[in-house]
């Protein structure tokens, strides 16, 4: 199991050292990296992130926080994949990685995406992850839940957050609205895709569900409250935080992220963006079948939008977002429909 992990060969590393993306991103990054360690019986690390690195907040029975592999002098190898995929899938699908990297003994993977499908497809890897009882479906939430627990005053924090949100209510129906319209990122999605959030939460609420909203737009807190009123709404203070696109990002920052994810993940219902890596943590963290709306894009959006949506090569968008079945209206899925690259 993932929980008894030890590799075999202590002079081996990779060391996952991505600073770019958001924490969807870098944890699912990190994650595929692990499980490309424990597949090649590797030494496991993580670099510190600036400003804040995971370590800060969470711990774990395996030490991949060590910087040992900094000051070890060793032949080094590196793994750029955070923007091509398909180009590196033999490294993953063929052979193993000492086939691959004869020369190396500390490999840098930089990632912003989950790869675990593609390790799947070697016949040595699978085998070895089946033989331990670990699927492609299961191989994230083993993984996450082994490398990154919630240190001591952390949970202690998370837990009395869950217990306010569940105090009088049986039933919680977690959101996360993934707007766009802060950072000029992409796509932006119209207020038609925010009714269709309304809509979710309308169909898949109980009486007395409470919601715990997840928004990267702090306006629209007040108008769902405005347009569903019959519910109690609550979010986690702070202000939305995005780890590439706000600079000065603090301690407190992270916590609201992970608190986010974490209770998200913990919900009798969850309603997502599928067009957001944070969506699919939770939904893979608990292997609980997500509600997801149609994604509407915004024909007059900020320019990276616009170029976006003309340069836009695909004729659905799921297909942009790998997904292998087409979302309408609002629909409840499978959680292995997000388990993939974004």
């Amino acid at each position: 199991m993932v929980g008894e992990y030890n590799p075999k060969k202590s002079n081996k590393f990779l060391v996952y050292r991505s600073n770019s993306g958001g924490f969807g991103d870098r944890m699912f990054g990190a994650i595929s990296t692990f499980i490309l360690a424990y597949v090649n019986d590797y030494q496991f690390r993580i670099e510190n992130f600036k400003p804040i690195s995971f370590v800060e907040v969470f711990t774990s029975p395996y030490r991949w926080w060590e910087q040992d592999w900094k000051g070890i002098p060793m032949k080094r190898g590196r793994l750029n994949i955070e923007s091509s995929y398909d180009v590196y899938s033999d490294i993953f699908t063929t052979g193993t990685i000492e086939d691959h990297y004869p020369n190396s003994d500390c490999i840098s993977v930089y990632s912003n995406q989950n790869f675990i499908k593609y390790i799947f497809k070697n016949p040595i890897y699978k085998s070895k992850l089946e033989k331990e009882g670990i699927t492609e479906d299961n191989a994230f939430q083993y993984a996450i839940n082994f490398l990154f627990d919630l240190e001591e005053e952390y949970k202690k924090n998370f837990l009395y957050l869950k217990h306010k949100l569940l105090l009088d209510s049986n039933h919680l129906v977690g959101v996360h609205l993934r707007t766009n319209w802060n950072w000029g990122d992409v796509p932006e999605i119209t207020d038609s895709t925010v009714d269709r959030f309304v809509q979710a939460i309308e169909m898949y609420a109980q009486p007395k569900s409470r919601i715990l909203l997840c928004t990267d737009h702090t306006p629209l807190i007040e108008i769902m409250k405005q347009r569903l009123p019959q519910y109690e709404i609550k979010t986690v203070k702070g202000e939305p935080v995005h780890l590439q696109k706000n600079e000065n990002h603090e301690l407190r920052d992270i916590l609201k992220i992970v608190y986010e994810i974490w209770l998200l993940a913990d919900s009798d219902v969850f309603i997502g963006s599928y067009w957001s890596n944070f969506t699919r943590i939770p939904v893979l963290k608990s292997l609980k079948k997500p509600v997801l709306v149609e994604l509407e894009v915004k024909e007059n959006g900020n320019d990276a939008t616009k170029y976006w949506l003309k340069n836009f090569n695909h004729e659905t968008y799921e297909e942009e977002y790998r997904l292998p079945v087409n979302v309408r209206g609002v629909s409840k899925f499978s959680p292995e429909i997000l388990n993939g690259i974004k």
